[in-house]
């Protein structure tokens, strides 16, 4: 009977015991975690929305903040960026100019022909 009564109490004394959920969830909220979710979604909400905003601009841009350009980006931005790659080409052919000067210098017998040849380029 003793035996009995006392099961029962343990049974009552673990039934009224907070679980481990409650317990945390009563900390969670007096240590400010739920404000700090509720900022970490309303932030979440604001990333998306960039996103899209840039994904309709014809961007793509990772967390590391690298770019790419969308598939589907308007036609006027894939146009501009065809644009900027034939010029940044053309760029690379004037410093060709350079390139084979540095070469001529390093092969020049001596060091007055190397002083020419930089001069010619320079000039």
């Amino acid at each position: 009977m003793i035996k009995e009564a006392r099961l029962d109490e343990e049974r009552n004394l673990q039934s009224s015991e907070p679980t481990e959920q409650e317990t945390l969830a009563v900390l969670f909220k007096e240590y400010g975690g739920d404000k700090l979710v509720a900022q970490i979604d309303d932030h979440r909400t604001k990333a998306d929305t960039a996103s899209r905003k840039l994904r309709s601009l014809g961007f793509i841009c990772d967390s590391r903040r690298d770019v790419e350009l969308a598939y589907d980006a308007p036609q006027a931005l894939k146009a501009a960026y065809r644009k900027a790659q034939r010029n940044d080409g053309t760029n690379k052919k004037s410093l060709k100019k350079f390139d084979l000067a540095i070469l001529r210098v390093l092969a020049a017998e001596t060091a007055d022909k190397a002083r020419e040849i930089a001069e010619s380029v320079i000039t």
